[in-house]
């Protein structure tokens, strides 16, 4: 069994699952709640000659206000007490005999309780009390708490009880009436204490966590209770056995080679040929937009189709190499297209060109989205980005421009991502987006945008590597005009991460997220030729290699590409084929903000992410295969 946290409101059964847990394995248990609770009374014990805990428990601001003043004078104290602590299965040990816990309920404790817990210097001793006993453990640890802030996420199973306020209240007031005036009286701590606690900002960041279980448990018995975290635990066991078990195939890092598709990359260097006359004619289409819609598209071929003068044989070991990513093989093959020995079928390549010119010409339909574009792809001399008197310069031989970088609406973002980034396709679940400015324009030269991590492949990879997935985020584009200066995505990758951590410590305080920003991940496309210097040069490094597909919509014969979130998102019926040359995966970096987790993520190796992993994302939702061969 993992560690596991058990979280959840106040009385929704956390102790309970806790014991039930202990009983029936070999475990350690640590209630953070116990703990806390211990330190309160303990404090009681110290100061009950010194204050008045009836005026404290009816809220009097001025014993409360003495007890806090007590309190921070006390932290030697507090620190000895937990070292007389130890736990022997589910029982806690005082000086090594077991404390009868009930002690740590009664009423003056219950109104101690909500005062420390808001005090950092009590909550850091009691944390770092936690990880020293997690550390000495060498059984799996299981604890109790209210929210995930203090815990690392990636060494635990989190499991959430949840349970309705009034059900909450009716426990609480059974458990104790004699703590309680009435059961008003339970229902207002129940209130009080979930604020606290920030009950119900920690439940809207668990569906961003990996390895978690939910669970309501309303109506439910403690057996009910305990069978159902035991079928999600085993559920959750079996997902990351699955994981482990494909780790024996991954990529020594110097092992690692940034390779590009050896079918493609021949037909790469021929359209950067032929499209510069269409780009002449229509100004308003970007000639690497176009070079990548094509290929995109030529993708839908078989190698034979797009090559000929050879043996099927050598073909099917080149489009096999590129599943072995087998370098040499490569080198064969790009080294006889090169001679003439191999030669490109241009009929395809001009086919699949006028079919990415129509798409494009459709998408520009306006002479609005044309000038706009225009102006983006003009040639110029783009000159380098540099810094004066605080002041970020674009200087080249026709002027200098004062660059501003700042924050852009979602519908700027959604015009970019639309007409400006390869894949046409705004994102819905965009969290914030960044822009580079000429002074006074209106529309930026480049842009960023972020979102949260969704997809549980991805969720897998990050924990496993110990960076916590509701902590970092997905730069999901990135873009810049032929005019901004060539390291123009740099300082915005630089800027638009100080400013994502600075928006990331200010939910945190709102309790939005529950620590700082620990990593930014990005996914690069090889197969269209992308090297990602922008990114390796801002110290993004791989971490996995994702499988990838192009996906293919074919109507009344012709051929349209679509992404996975727009077939996941679609509500037809419409039939679906891959990509029929074997394409690279797509290469994960990641830019790791946490310097504690930074050494363990640069000595990891190159991980294979799984495909079934990675098919899952569109389970039930469409059918997608390979198209019958010609």
């Amino acid at each position: 069994m993992n560690n596991i946290f058990i979280l959840g409101p106040v009385a929704s059964g956390k102790n309970t699952l806790l014991d039930n847990i202990a009983k029936d394995n070999e475990v350690i248990a640590l209630d953070t709640g116990r703990i806390f609770r211990y330190v309160a009374y303990k404090l009681y014990r110290k100061l009950n000659t010194k204050i008045n805990f009836d005026a404290v428990y009816k809220s009097n601001e001025q014993a409360i206000k003495l007890l806090i003043e007590n309190i921070y004078h006390l932290t030697k104290y507090i620190n000895l007490q937990l070292e007389k602590l130890r736990f022997d299965g589910y029982e806690i040990l005082e000086n090594n005999e077991i404390l009868d816990i009930n002690c740590l309920y009664g009423k003056y404790v219950n109104c101690i309780l909500p005062l420390i817990s808001k005090v950092q210097t009590i909550r850091n001793m009691i944390i770092s009390f936690i990880d020293r006993s997690i550390s000495a453990s060498n059984k799996p640890i299981i604890m109790t708490g209210h929210n995930i802030k203090e815990i690392d996420t990636t060494k635990f199973t989190v499991v959430y009880l949840d349970v309705d306020e009034k059900e909450s209240a009716y426990r609480l007031y059974q458990r104790n009436k004699c703590s309680y005036n009435d059961i008003l009286d339970a229902y207002d701590e129940v209130l009080k204490r979930n604020q606290i606690d920030k009950i119900k900002e920690t439940k809207n960041i668990l569906p961003f966590l990996y390895d978690y279980v939910y669970i309501n448990t309303n109506n439910k018995t403690s057996m009910e209770i305990y069978e159902e975290f035991m079928a999600q635990i085993k559920i959750n066991k079996e997902k990351n056995n699955h994981f482990c078990s494909i780790q024996s195939s991954a990529i020594a890092r110097n092992d690692f080679e940034w390779i590009l598709n050896p079918i493609l990359e021949p037909i790469r260097s021929r359209l950067t040929e032929l499209t510069k006359s269409v780009c002449l004619k229509y100004p308003y289409i970007n000639q690497n937009d176009l070079i990548y819609q094509t290929l995109i598209l030529i993708s839908s071929h078989s190698i034979s189709d797009l090559y000929s003068n050879f043996d099927l044989e050598y073909y099917d070991k080149v489009d096999e190499s590129i599943i072995t990513r087998n370098q040499m093989l490569f080198n064969d093959f790009i080294f006889k297209v090169n001679c003439g020995v191999i030669r490109i079928n241009e009929d395809i390549i001009l086919e699949s060109l006028d079919l990415a010119i129509k798409t494009l010409l459709d998408l520009y339909s306006s002479d609005f989205l044309k000038n706009i574009m225009i102006k983006y792809n003009r040639k110029m001399n783009r000159g380098h980005l540099e810094t004066h008197n605080g002041l970020m310069i674009m200087n080249n031989e026709e002027n200098s421009d004062i660059i501003i970088f700042r924050k852009i609406d979602s519908s700027m973002s959604t015009f970019l991502s639309k007409y400006c980034h390869y894949l046409h396709a705004p994102r819905s679940d965009e969290l914030v987006a960044y822009g580079a400015f000429i002074e006074d324009e209106y529309y930026p030269i480049a842009f960023v945008s972020f979102s949260k991590q969704d997809r549980d492949y991805k969720k897998q990879l990050l924990y496993n590597i110990g960076i916590e997935p509701q902590n970092s985020v997905e730069m999901t584009r990135a873009w810049c005009s032929n005019s901004a200066p060539r390291n123009i995505m740099s300082s915005l990758f630089q800027y638009s991460i100080e400013e994502l951590s600075k928006k990331w410590m200010e939910e945190s305080k709102l309790g939005l997220v529950d620590k700082k920003l620990q990593a930014v991940t990005t996914a690069i496309n090889p197969n269209l030729g992308f090297k990602a210097s922008s990114f390796l040069g801002c110290n993004f490094i791989p971490i996995a290699l994702r499988p990838a597909q192009f996906t293919f919509k074919e109507n009344n014969g012709t051929i349209s590409y679509e992404t996975r979130r727009k077939i996941e998102s679609s509500c037809s019926n419409d039939f679906f084929y891959e990509n029929q040359i074997n394409i690279l995966p797509l290469n994960e970096l990641i830019l790791c903000l946490d310097r504690n987790k930074i050494e363990r993520i640069i000595n990891s190796k190159i991980l294979l992410i799984d495909k079934e992993d990675y098919d899952r994302v569109l389970s039930g939702k469409k059918l997608v295969r390979k198209k019958e061969s010609k």
